[in-house]
């Protein structure tokens, strides 16, 4: 048996199916035995919000981390970590990113930026002068905005999400930078 393991995954993992595929992973998890025929790990999982650990970005994901009871006896007691102040936005973000008029971008994304901005100012938010990200490139049903915090980061999202107060998208090195990510640790990263 391994001594630990992480199992990490998509929040929606707990919703799919009305909670069952969560549930068989944890049964099937807590039916590992040790040689005696005793639950081999203690077994904890929670759904964590990367706003809630430092970095300004919305991407709850479920956790899922057992202890192999013969390594570590207190393992019963594992507790995930408790929520912390969330750093500003802008300690994320490059002033000097050139902006662009959100009529260079597709019809789709321009009017996603209207619709937020509209929105933004019925909840009585300045997206001029607030930090808004917005998730131009989801389809209208599902666009998002977000004040001073990142709309989740996705592979279908590598043009960034636009922001407000600066007119243009994030950059590669803002989106590693919001999912923890120091960009000089990769080499050859091209700027944009």
């Amino acid at each position: 048996h391994a001594k630990m393991f992480v199992l990490e995954n998509v929040k929606g993992l707990t919703t799919l199916e009305g909670g069952n595929c969560v549930r068989q992973i944890l049964k099937f998890l807590k039916e590992i035995r040790n040689a005696g025929g005793k639950p081999a790990y203690w077994v904890h999982h929670k759904i964590l919000d990367t706003k809630d650990h430092g970095i300004p970005h919305a991407r709850k994901r479920w956790y899922c981390v057992g202890f192999l009871q013969s390594c570590f006896p207190n393992g019963k007691k594992f507790r995930f970590p408790e929520s912390i102040s969330c750093s500003p936005i802008s300690a994320f973000l490059d002033d000097s990113a050139q902006s662009c008029a959100a009529t260079a971008e597709s019809p789709n994304a321009q009017a996603n930026i209207n619709r937020a901005f509209t929105q933004a100012r019925d909840r009585g938010c300045n997206p001029n002068k607030e930090c808004i990200l917005i998730d131009v490139d989801a389809s209208p049903r599902h666009m998002s905005w977000k004040s001073g915090v990142s709309p989740c980061i996705t592979r279908s999202r590598y043009r960034g999400h636009w922001i407000s107060n600066q007119s243009r998208r994030t950059s590669i090195n803002e989106m590693l930078r919001l999912q923890g990510v120091d960009p000089n640790s990769i080499h050859a990263l091209e700027s944009t």
